[in-house]
């Protein structure tokens, strides 16, 4: 919680920030410039005509499926494979949602991974929470909110309620499924 903190104070004290006729823009340090201008090379070098997943899904109401199931059973994030990895994220969903609007333009990538990485570890303990004590006869209700396109990639926002016997749960910790080529995965959790 500190390092997030820091991050943020971090990022207040390093940047401008300037209203004009509506649009805000960012005026940030010499030294944020230069993290930013790396963080852009590197995404940008990894940009492809198609992208690989492993553990992908054919529809993304099965990978929906598939990723809570396993969640019922596995308390780490990291060993749900039916969630983006690391690399994914690295090679596959930043140099794609990068330039569309999302934090990742005005974080440098070492800052935007460790930040990410913390609210998919709490969005991920909340979903365990809730469905840690589910094992059979759940059904699933999952409806997907109109697709964004992110350059090669398409996002998908779930809305995802588990029912068992008589009561259901909500889960919206779920933010993004990505379609990568013909294969669904779950690209994005957090509180």
């Amino acid at each position: 919680m500190k390092k997030i903190l820091y991050l943020i104070i971090t990022i207040l004290l390093f940047t401008n920030c300037k209203k004009e006729r509506g649009k805000i823009e960012l005026d940030f340090s010499p030294e944020m410039k230069a993290k930013l201008e790396e963080t852009k090379k590197l995404l940008i070098s990894n940009e492809k005509e198609s992208y690989e997943i492993s553990y992908g899904s054919k529809t993304p109401e099965e990978a929906v499926q598939k990723f809570l199931r396993k969640t019922i059973n596995e308390p780490e994030v990291s060993k749900n494979p039916y969630i983006f990895t690391q690399k994914e994220n690295l090679e596959v969903q930043y140099p794609n949602v990068y330039g569309s609007g999302t934090s990742l333009d005005v974080t440098p990538i070492e800052d935007y991974q460790y930040l990410v990485e913390k609210l998919t570890r709490i969005g991920y303990e909340k979903i365990y929470t809730k469905v840690k004590p589910l094992k059979n006869n759940i059904k699933f209700e999952i409806v997907f909110q109109k697709p964004r396109v992110f350059k090669k990639l398409i996002g998908l926002k779930p809305y995802v309620i588990v029912k068992y016997g008589s009561k259901s749960i909500e889960i919206d910790e779920i933010k993004t499924v990505f379609k990568v080529g013909n294969l669904y995965k779950i690209g994005v959790i957090a509180p």
